[in-house]
């Protein structure tokens, strides 16, 4: 059972305990998948994965005397991907292609219809190649061709078809022994779900009222990034800016209006583009080579063509580690511990009826190590997160709206025994 949170005002943010009340959410899924491989005799190969999932979801709002779901809805997707493998042709070629598919359908049972019953089928057809003009440089080129359609049931009429061609290349070379480089040019395709074009109702796990937009096109993307990697004996740089320009972007838009208790979000559509990037560095001092530092600055900006800013775009953040790793003796031949630093950014650039974050910072710690029992190794892993008991929002959560903070200090402890048949 999946509970759903609900802020009330005479909550007490100390409480410690949790007792699941209405509304909650019955979730069960069934999943069945296949991989398979298929090796020939020139050293190709052709690589099968086939599944289905089986979703059932239903909403309890209130205790009834037939305890029958407010929301009952199923889910069921068949889906498959092969892809051939093809072997090096005349030492620099290497080919693979294939194709890509998924038939989904989705029929309520409840009173309540968060989206009407449809059911979508997803066609993609691609093949990419390898030109490899020295042993650690090479040339990439993809093409894909992808369709979708989506149609509803007897009770709605709706029918949508779209249809996309994208292509990739890209190249890595490696500048000098030491200083590499990675250049890529892009497009990207994805059209619009049963939930943007068809929602109409509460969304209980997001606290949001959504409604969707029948009349939305597909999403259109054109990126170029860069990736420049600097290794040393004991320092590595890195850097990566990326730029992306997306045609009819799809997007949650605050409305400003309350329905139902809860704030409503429109899904709509705008050309917008996306820049920003991430830098970093991983530092590992002579003679102490057991002492690591690492530090990364991530940043994306979001606005569309009249430079307005998007909303739900992520916050700056600033992630910093110091690590210490040893070689042990026979029982314990690894350990390592390490402290993490995490500061997030003000996210003052917000779009219209959206609340910009205040800026916070968490401090994680963790211990690992290896034991070994005779011929068995154990792992064995405790960490820390918010060792600070930190009270923020992050700018992403969903939950921020009703003054529900993020997680505080909590524990985790891993065990792991490998198994070797």
């Amino acid at each position: 059972q999946y509970g759903l949170t609900e802020a009330e005002e005479s909550a007490d943010i100390n409480h410690n305990i949790r007792k699941p009340d209405f509304p909650y959410q019955d979730l069960i899924t069934h999943i069945i998948s296949s991989e398979n491989t298929f090796y020939f005799e020139n050293s190709s190969k052709l690589k099968v994965d086939a599944g289905y999932i089986f979703n059932n979801r239903k909403e309890f709002e209130e205790p009834t005397e037939d305890g029958n779901a407010n929301l009952n809805m199923n889910l069921g997707t068949w889906s498959y991907t092969a892809k051939w493998y093809s072997p090096k042709w005349n030492e620099h070629w290497k080919i693979i292609a294939g194709s890509q598919g998924m038939f989904q359908t989705n029929t309520n049972h409840g009173e309540e219809h968060l989206i009407p019953d449809a059911s979508t089928m997803d066609m993609g057809l691609f093949a990419m190649a390898d030109y490899y003009y020295s042993e650690k440089s090479y040339w990439q080129v993809g093409l894909r061709v992808d369709g979708r359609h989506i149609k509803g049931t007897a009770d709605n009429d709706f029918s949508k078809s779209y249809t996309a061609f994208n292509f990739s290349t890209g190249i890595y070379q490696q500048l000098t022994e030491r200083l590499s480089a990675r250049a890529n040019l892009s497009s990207g395709y994805r059209s619009p779900n049963m939930f943007e074009l068809l929602s109409d109702g509460i969304h209980e796990g997001a606290n949001r009222y959504e409604i969707g937009n029948a009349q939305l096109k597909t999403e259109n993307s054109y990126q170029a990034d860069i990736s420049m990697k600097c290794t040393g004996e004991h320092l590595e740089l890195f850097v990566n800016p990326y730029f992306n320009y997306i045609r009819h972007y799809i997007y949650l838009q605050p409305a400003g209006e309350i329905r139902e208790d809860a704030p409503v979000y429109l899904y709509a559509q705008d050309d917008a583009c996306l820049y920003g990037g991430e830098a970093g560095f991983h530092f590992h001092p002579h003679p102490w080579d057991w002492l690591h530092f690492e530090s990364s600055f991530a940043n994306t900006f979001g606005r569309d063509v009249k430079h307005n800013d998007l909303p739900l775009m992520p916050s700056q953040k600033l992630n910093a580690t110091i690590r210490a790793s040893f070689s042990g003796k026979k029982i314990i031949p690894k350990f390592s511990v390490w402290l993490q630093e995490q500061y997030s950014f003000a996210q003052n650039r917000v779009a219209a009826y959206e609340e910009p974050t205040p800026a916070y910072h968490l401090l994680n710690a963790g211990l690992s190590f290896d034991l070994k029992a005779g011929t068995r190794k154990i792992l064995l892993s405790a960490t820390i997160n918010n060792l600070l008991n930190e009270v923020y929002y992050d700018h992403l959560s969903r939950y921020k709206q009703d003054g529900i903070y993020e997680m505080g200090r909590n524990f985790n402890l891993q065990v792991r025994v490998p198994l070797q048949l």
